[in-house]
């Protein structure tokens, strides 16, 4: 995989009626979000960096399946025919929601969470946007941990709308600030594509 591959963004893919039966099912009272003390990692970081969010491990290679997966295999479907590529191995689908708990006052600039990668092998990483809403996710031109990292591209959330970029980079999400929550689907795996 090429560390020059550029991020893209794709949107029309999904049918307008999955789009919304996808709002409804993750907004639903008998959907199973999780509490996270933070949304980048497993465990708690420092409080006053951290931050909490929801999710949902829709499916993880290493784990048992999850009963909700089933629901969301089209969105892989539209992925591939979207975007012109077949998915060799999939890795993880998660969904996340953030809420607009970061900042204090209104007129506080956004700040994106903690950019992380997700897996540690090559591999290429999609943000589905489940509802319309602010907060932009951020890839960064860096592929191993600094001390400060340097945006190669912002991709602002639209319902619809996919973001595909190389795993290898580091990213990172954005708390909503205007909207009140942030629904996305992460979905990592391996692909042939071109760069």
């Amino acid at each position: 995989m090429t560390e020059i591959f550029k991020p893209r963004e794709y949107s029309g893919g999904v049918n307008f009626d999955y789009q919304k039966a996808m709002y409804a099912y993750l907004t639903d009272i008998k959907f199973d979000w999780h509490y996270m003390e933070d949304t980048t990692t497993e465990k708690t970081n420092l409080p006053q960096y951290s931050t909490p969010a929801f999710g949902n491990l829709l499916y993880y290679s290493q784990h048992e399946s999850n009963p909700h997966y089933e629901f969301f295999k089209p969105l892989i479907e539209a992925l591939e025919q979207t975007a012109g590529f077949k998915i060799k191995k999939l890795l993880r689908m998660r969904a996340g929601m953030l809420l607009n708990t970061k900042y204090v006052l209104p007129g506080m600039p956004y700040k994106y969470n903690t950019p992380h990668i997700d897996y540690d092998i090559d591999h290429y990483t999609v943000v589905y946007y489940v509802n319309e809403c602010d907060g932009d996710t951020v890839v960064f031109r860096e592929i191993a941990p600094a001390e400060k990292y340097y945006s190669l591209h912002k991709c602002t959330p639209h319902q619809g709308k996919f973001l595909l970029f190389n795993g290898r980079h580091y990213h990172a999400s954005t708390c909503p600030k205007v909207y009140t929550k942030r629904i996305a689907i992460t979905i990592n795996f391996t692909a042939d594509i071109d760069g």
